[in-house]
């Protein structure tokens, strides 16, 4: 039988001993029911279990909507730091399901998955249901306008404030009024085209309600 010196054998069990271990107190998140448009932060915990510094090198996410930061990508043996994920729900409605991927130098496990859940609900919505409102296409410079309806599809009623947009290309108004469950309303939005271009925006439906004050509205025009 060969036979390996004592030294040999000593210093292979010291450097499987001597390692950094990322450990994180969940790795499945629900946040919830959250209206579109709300912005969700949690703060996800990680130690170094191990007993050499542990040092986070990559955070990634799975979508735009999704961020993660730590302030300390290095971690001493035993000390312990938050990542901070938000999760910005405008442009979902329904389940979502979004990974935060963390990295680091723990030799036993490189890449360890966080999954974020939650369903995306609105107060205020188009009618018929579309996840975009196409405007239509106007000559770059000239001012168009496009009719949409909308619905009331809380249970309770809801008193429409204005319409705002941090696209300066986009217009509407809408005067002040009490929408009950189920009502309707078809409103007026104008769009000035500043190029020959296609753009995907957002603008807002301004309410009375606390659940969600700013209904998000996908649009879509083209300038030719």
């Amino acid at each position: 039988m060969k036979r390996f010196p004592f030294f040999i054998l000593l210093f292979v069990a010291n450097y499987t001993l001597a390692q950094p271990k990322l450990s994180i107190n969940k790795t499945k998140i629900d946040l919830g029911t959250i209206y579109q448009g709300e912005i969700k932060h949690v703060n996800l915990i990680v130690t170094n279990t191990g007993n050499q510094p542990l040092m986070i090198s990559n955070i990634q996410t799975s979508c735009g909507c999704t961020s993660a930061k730590t302030s300390v990508p290095t971690l001493a043996p035993g000390s312990s730091d938050t990542i901070d994920i938000s999760f910005n729900s405008t442009g979902f409605d329904g389940k979502i399901i979004k990974t935060v991927t963390i990295q680091s130098n723990d030799p036993s496990k490189t890449f360890i998955d966080v999954t974020l859940t939650s369903i995306v609900v609105n107060e205020i919505t188009t009618e018929p249901k579309v996840p975009l409102v196409n405007l239509g296409t106007a000559p770059v410079g000239q001012r168009e306008s496009a009719s949409l309806k909308i619905k009331n599809i809380s249970s309770e009623p809801i008193t429409l404030l204005g319409i705002s947009s941090n696209d300066s290309s986009i217009h509407g108004a809408v005067e002040m009024r009490t929408l009950n469950p189920s009502d309707t309303l078809t409103i007026t939005v104008s769009f000035t085209p500043r190029s020959v271009s296609i753009v995907n925006n957002f603008f807002y439906i301004e309410t009375n309600s606390p659940r969600q004050p700013r209904v998000p509205i996908r649009f879509l025009y083209i300038g030719n």
